[in-house]
């Protein structure tokens, strides 16, 4: 990924053809799109691009400003939440629930909720498998 010198537009190398976005006052959209880029590449099947596309708008997003990094982490969580990672899911929820408390973010507090209890569900239910439901997994 390269900036012009006026920074208004970033250029991103996919393979074989550059993406233009224009940012002059808002680089927030950048971001968005790298993370919708990195959700498109899920969908094609390219697990490995589609990770570094999201680490490159969680680094970008965190050299912005919060609201950027609240909505890179969320995606980060979902395609996590997709590979069936919950450690990974468990890991950046957390992070994203910590951002969002400290700016008071109060969707972005949820969408980590959501995501965290996924990921806690999900653990309880590999450790017992023969529970059908979440009051038999407290039993069990």
């Amino acid at each position: 990924m390269t900036e012009c010198k006026d920074q208004r537009w970033l250029f991103h190398d996919l393979g074989n053809r550059k993406v233009e976005v224009h940012f002059t006052e808002d680089p927030y959209k950048v971001v968005n799109c790298l993370c919708y880029e990195a959700l498109s590449e899920w969908h094609l099947g390219e697990i490995a691009t589609c990770q570094t596309t999201i680490a490159e708008a969680v680094t970008l997003a965190t050299e912005l400003y919060a609201e950027a990094l609240a909505l890179a982490l969320s995606y980060a969580a979902a395609l996590a939440l997709y590979e069936g990672n919950p450690a990974e899911v468990d890991r950046l929820a957390s992070d994203l629930i910590e951002l969002a408390t400290r700016h008071n973010f109060a969707y972005f507090l949820t969408v980590g909720s959501v995501y965290r209890g996924w990921a806690r569900i999900s653990v309880a239910w590999s450790l017992h498998p023969s529970a059908h439901s979440v009051e038999e997994l407290g039993t069990s």
